[in-house]
């Protein structure tokens, strides 16, 4: 549990593991604050925050990018593992 009016009670591990950051994103008094908070899990909530509350058409826009830049990926690292296991057998046959 983090007791948002302690903060400035926290310790260096605290501040270290991030949760001084968490409790300033939770006490964010607009959207600029809470994205302005340097720290990824926090940049990461933002960004997908900010996706949830696009319009339906551009929420689909940016899903359907997301998808095609993941089977990009996909479709690359089969074709290196795929060129990979040619070049082993090429140079086994040798």
């Amino acid at each position: 549990m983090l007791d948002l009016s302690a903060v400035d009670l926290a310790d260096e591990v605290d501040r270290e593991q991030g949760l001084v950051q968490w409790a300033q994103a939770f006490n964010a008094q607009d959207w600029n604050a809470f994205k302005e908070i340097d720290r990824n899990g926090i940049r990461e909530a933002a960004n997908t925050m900010a996706m949830i509350m696009m319009n339906p058409t551009e929420r689909q826009m940016l899903w359907d990018r997301q998808l095609a830049l993941m089977d990009y990926n996909t479709e690359m690292i089969s074709a290196r593992m795929t060129g990979m296991e040619e070049g082993m057998k090429k140079t086994e046959s040798k």
